[in-house]
């Protein structure tokens, strides 16, 4: 399935965090490397850990 979002800024550098009440839920994002290029604007590879069954709904 194609990616539909794409994470970047023409005049920033972005930035990315994972959010507690994600957490909460059981999904942990690595955010080992956090801080995206000035000018950059494509897909990033995410590392996901999930640590029990939860559904994820696409376009809420």
């Amino acid at each position: 399935m194609p990616s539909t979002e794409k994470l970047g800024a023409t005049h920033f550098a972005q930035m990315i965090f994972g959010l507690k009440q994600t957490a909460a839920l059981g999904i942990y994002l690595d955010i080992s490397a956090n801080l995206g290029h000035v000018g950059a604007v494509t897909h990033w590879t995410l590392e996901i850990t999930v640590v029990q069954p939860v559904i994820i709904y696409p376009r809420l």
